[in-house]
């Protein structure tokens, strides 16, 4: 984390706006979920927060939070215009690509508060920004202010109705399936897996979505007569779902992920070990660290092993793996060892509150932080 040197505090030079937040977090969903949680604690210390973002964030931001509780909370919205993005180029959607074009999207944003602090009126006294947003920094020094790096769906909405299906299924029996954000699987891949899962007889929840499955309706990738065969013990849907709220329900047994390291946390934070089926960029790493290190889940085929196509007996091995009685009740038992460790952490006086509060205090008294 890197923090530029600005103004102590806007007081000083007249605008009598103290420890007001920018807070422009990456677009995707991993990243913006978590995003929304972070300013709600930092709001929950004091800090008036501007949250940057696009249309259908923002558009969720309103299901979630009356204006009058927004208000509350301290947070108010700047919606920028999408980011002009070409789906057909390699890598359309990739984070670097995607903050290129966001740099554009808040151009605007940046005159208005540029001329903002020309005229003397409030403006944000710090900025809080996506790593991949390198662009920001600049931003942050035309308006002397400091800057610090943050790690950290559709309208198609199908929450409501898992959460229902979740309700009816018994205690540790659902095997919870969503690959993030970001993975677009084939129609050849999708049969595979779930030839997998019908042979299997275990009892899951299948987040499919349209666009990362690359279809119109279900039946279109599907195999003929899955959804007939799995009625009652299976449900796919390809809308949004709260990944939080599944994980932390009791109905579910285990975790069938890409193994991004924001899934890995969540997955971790509620105890539910996973069967890592990791696709790109630092997700071999981290199903890799979940297998050797945590030894709260397995893979599903080696980790070195990156062939295009996994078939359908890899899938089934893996699933036999996990549901062995010895070896699931271990998984088990050192995912829940992590959760309490993740609770204890976010407790008063526990290693995450107190990160929080360090923040609060470097932003209400910047100083400069050489990267390590």
């Amino acid at each position: 984390m890197e923090t530029i040197v600005g103004s102590r505090d806007r007081e000083e030079n007249g605008t009598g706006n103290s420890h007001h937040l920018l807070f422009i977090p990456m677009i995707m969903q991993a990243h913006f979920a978590p995003a929304i949680r972070l300013a709600e604690k930092l709001s929950a210390r004091g800090l008036k927060i501007i949250i940057v973002t696009i249309s259908k964030h923002a558009e969720s931001l309103n299901k979630i939070y009356t204006p009058e509780g927004l208000l509350k909370l301290g947070l108010s919205v700047e919606v920028v215009e999408d980011p002009k993005i070409d789906p057909k180029l390699p890598g359309a959607w990739s984070p670097l690509n995607v903050a290129k074009c966001m740099e554009e999207s808040c151009r605007p944003l940046q005159q208005r508060l540029l001329g903002k602090k020309k005229a003397g009126s409030p403006y944000p006294t710090c900025m809080l920004a996506d790593k991949f947003f390198t662009w920001s920094k600049e931003y942050a020094e035309q308006l002397d202010i400091p800057r610090n790096e943050s790690y950290v769906s559709n309208t198609d909405d199908s929450h409501a109705e898992c959460m229902e299906w979740l309700e009816k299924q018994p205690t540790k029996s659902v095997l919870y399936v969503c690959l993030g954000s970001q993975v677009v699987l084939e129609k050849e891949q999708i049969g595979h897996f779930a030839r997998a899962l019908d042979a299997s007889q275990q009892t899951f929840l299948w987040v499919l979505s349209k666009r990362r499955g690359n279809f119109s309706i279900l039946d279109d990738v599907l195999p003929e007569g899955f959804l007939t065969r799995t009625c009652g013990r299976g449900l796919v849907v390809t809308g949004w779902v709260g990944q939080l709220q599944v994980l932390a329900h009791p109905s579910v047994v285990g975790f069938v992920s890409h193994c991004g390291w924001q899934s890995v946390l969540e997955s971790m934070t509620f105890g539910v070990p996973i069967i890592g089926w990791p696709h790109g960029a630092e997700q071999h790493f981290n199903c890799r660290y979940v297998q050797q290190v945590l030894k709260a889940g397995i893979g599903i085929r080696d980790v070195d092993n990156r062939a295009l196509i996994v078939d359908q007996l890899e899938f089934e091995n893996a699933f036999k793996l996990f549901s062995r009685e010895k070896l699931g009740k271990a998984l088990a038992f050192n995912a829940a060892s992590f959760a309490r460790k993740a609770a204890a952490a976010v407790s008063r006086g526990g290693s995450s509150n107190e990160a929080i509060d360090e923040l609060i205090e470097s932003i209400k008294q910047p100083r400069e932080i050489h990267e390590n």
